[in-house]
């Protein structure tokens, strides 16, 4: 992901992370690497309440990364299954 430094600065400030830290340590993931590493039994709909209710911020358009405080991971676009259900 090409995240720009300005956003970079702001995830360290938010999270108390760095951004490569998190890419480093694998505390970082896109939807489909949480469902089948983390949270493999978890419907899309909890991953979604728990993404929202995470502290989130706006990396670029259209992609967003929150904290799930309880897995103590960084999820991008954590919404997208939710959405995805609901339009096929």
């Amino acid at each position: 992901l090409a995240i720009t430094p300005e956003k970079k600065a702001e995830f360290k400030d938010k999270y108390g992370k760095g951004w490569e830290e998190a890419v480093a340590d694998s505390s970082l993931f896109n939807l489909a690497q949480l469902q089948a590493k983390v949270v493999p039994d978890m419907s899309v709909a909890d991953i979604e309440t728990k993404w929202r209710a995470g502290t989130t911020m706006k990396l670029a358009p259209g992609l967003y990364v929150s904290k799930m405080e309880e897995e103590k991971v960084f999820v991008i676009n954590g919404f997208y299954g939710s959405m995805r259900e609901k339009f096929t």
